[in-house]
C-alpha cells in the first residue's frame, strides 16, 4: 500500500472505494511537490534589494501549504480506507512498515551520496567516510527522527501522527486525538516559529520532526472524511488565502522582533489555515484537471519528492547565480525528478523498493 500522503489516491488497493482516483487532489499533491522543490532551490534569493528579498520570502511563504497537503491528504485516506470495513489492523502494520522502509533505504541511499560528495571535497575516501559519519553521528536524535536528508523527516513524523491517531482511536479515545493534536502543535509552536520571541521555549530538539506538527494535519484529514459533505470552493480558497497571509505576517513579524529569517518556519499558526485550505480546495474540486499533464504526475509524487535533493545536488554550487539559472535549475530538477519517479515506477523491483 502507497504512502498515501504522496502516493496517487489511485493506487490505493483494488477493493475498496479508495481506488477511485480524485484528479483535485492529484493535482494539489504535484503543485505540493514542485512547492517542495522551490523550498529547497530558493529560486528569488539571489535577488538583490527590497523587492527582491520580499520575492523570495512570498514564494517561500507561498511553498508551505505543501507539508501540510501531504499530512492532511494522507489522514484524509487512512479515514476512508479503515470505512471501508476492512481490517485496520494489518493495514496498520503494513503503513508503518512500508514508512519505515522508505525512511531506512532512502537514508542509506543518501547516506552513500553524502560520502560521494565528502569524498570529493576531502580528496579520499576515508576522510570522506569520516565527515559522513560524523555529519549523521553529531546529533542522534535528530539523525533518528531526519535520517541522512533534510526532507526525509516526514516519514518518521507521519509514522508518529499515524501511530498516535490510530492508538488513540482503537483505545476508543477517537474523539480525544484533535486536543491532543492541538496541543502537539502549540508545543510545537513554542519550541519552533515562535521559540525566539517571549512566548518560545527551547526545547532543545527541532520540533518540526516528530509528532509535534503533522499530528494536527493527520487528524484534520481524518475529520474531512468523517463530515458529511464538503466545503464550497470559495469557502476554501478564502481560506487558503487568509491562512497564507496569516502565516507570512506571523514570519514578518517574528523576523521584525527577532532578526530570525521568515524562510526558517516551518510552520506557524497560519499554516494551519493555509494547509487545511487547500486540502479542502482539492475536495471541493475533486474533477479539477482531469486530463492534464500535471494530474497525469500525480501517480509519481512520491518518487519526486524522495529524489528531488539528489538530483539538485549537483547543481548547488550554481544556485544562487542568477535568477534565470536559478529558475531553469528549479525547474530541471523537478522535471528530471519526475522523470527518474516515473522510471522508478515502471520497473517492478524499484517500485517495490524505493516507493
Amino acid at each position: 500500500m502507497p504512502t498515501p500522503a504522496l502516493a496517487s489516491n489511485s493506487q490505493l488497493g483494488a477493493s475498496n472505494p479508495v481506488t477511485k482516483r480524485m484528479s483535485g487532489i492529484e493535482m494539489g499533491r504535484v503543485l505540493a511537490a514542485f512547492a517542495v522543490v522551490t523550498i529547497h532551490t530558493h529560486p528569488f534569493l539571489v535577488c538583490e534589494g527590497g523587492i527582491g528579498k520580499m520575492l523570495n520570502v512570498l514564494v517561500n511563504q507561498a511553498a508551505r501549504f505543501a507539508v501540510p497537503y501531504f499530512f492532511i491528504m494522507a489522514g484524509f485516506f487512512w479515514a476512508r480506507r479503515a470505512a471501508t470495513g476492512v481490517s485496520t489492523d494489518g493495514a496498520a502494520v503494513r503503513y508503518g512498515a512500508r514508512l519505515l522502509r522508505l525512511f531506512l533505504v532512502w537514508s542509506a541511499l543518501y547516506f552513500a551520496l553524502s560520502v560521494i560528495v565528502s569524498t570529493l571535497t576531502a580528496g579520499n575516501v576515508p576522510d570522506g567516510l569520516a565527515a559522513a559519519f560524523k555529519q549523521l553521528t553529531t546529533a542522534p536524535l535528530k539523525s533518528a527522527l531526519e535520517g541522512a536528508a533534510i526532507h526525509l523527516w516526514f516519514f518518521p513524523a507521519l509514522g508518529c501522527a499515524f501511530a498516535i491517531t490510530a492508538l488513540m482511536t482503537r483505545a476508543g479515545l477517537a474523539r480525544w486525538t484533535l486536543p491532543v493534536a492541538v496541543v502537539l502543535f502549540v508545543i510545537g509552536l513554542a519550541g519552533g516559529g515562535y521559540q525566539s520571541t517571549a512566548l518560545g521555549v527551547d526545547l532543545g530538539l527541532d520540533t518540526r520532526n516528530g509528532p509535534f506538527f503533522g499530528t494536527l494535519f493527520f487528524v484534520i484529514g481524518v475529520k474531512l472524511y468523517q463530515r458529511e459533505g464538503t466545503k464550497r470552493w470559495q469557502a476554501a480558497v478564502f481560506m487558503l488565502i487568509v491562512g497564507f497571509l496569516v502565516q507570512t505576517a506571523e514570519s514578518l513579524f517574528v523576523y521584525y522582533m527577532t532578526k530570525v529569517s521568515p524562510s526558517s518556519h516551518d510552520y506557524m499558526l497560519g499554516t494551519v489555515l493555509f494547509g487545511w485550505g487547500a486540502a479542502e480546495l482539492a475536495l471541493a474540486k475533486p474533477n479539477a484537471g482531469t486530463q492534464s499533464m500535471i494530474v497525469k504526475l500525480g501517480e509519481y509524487t512520491l518518487g519526486i519528492y524522495l529524489v528531488h535533493l539528489a538530483i539538485l545536488e549537483p547543481f548547488k554550487p550554481l544556485l544562487d547565480s542568477n535568477l534565470a539559472l536559478n529558475w531553469a535549475i528549479t525547474l530541471g530538477v523537478f522535471a528530471v525528478s519526475a522523470l527518474v519517479a516515473r522510471w522508478f515506477h515502471r520497473q517492478p523491483f524499484l517500485r517495490r523498493v524505493l516507493t
